[in-house]
């Protein structure tokens, strides 16, 4: 059972609880699409703030966009060098 003091010691840590309008500006998806991807697991569940409020910690909404910047950059493809075409200095008639 969780006691007191690991309240308190959340609470010292300046946690934030950041409304659906601010979720929806920070990671620019829409209302349905974030209950969306609650829904499919892939996004933080929101907390029951009371009978007809919810709300997201600011710390898990700044995971979920730093997990997908990093999901890019594993996908993204690595560039890739092309070397010139080396040229024939002697071309061969067409006709020969």
């Amino acid at each position: 059972m969780t006691d007191f003091t690991d309240y308190q010691s959340a609470v010292s840590k300046n946690i934030r609880i950041l409304r659906l309008p601010d979720v929806i500006e920070r990671v620019g998806l829409k209302r349905a699409s974030i209950y969306s991807h609650i829904a499919q697991g892939s996004f933080p569940k929101p907390i029951s703030l009371g009978a007809r409020a919810v709300g997201w910690l600011e710390s898990e909404i700044d995971a979920w966009i730093a997990l997908r910047i990093a999901a890019r950059e594993v996908c993204l493809p690595k560039p890739v060098t092309v070397s010139p075409r080396p040229s024939n200095p002697i071309r061969e008639p067409l006709d020969a």
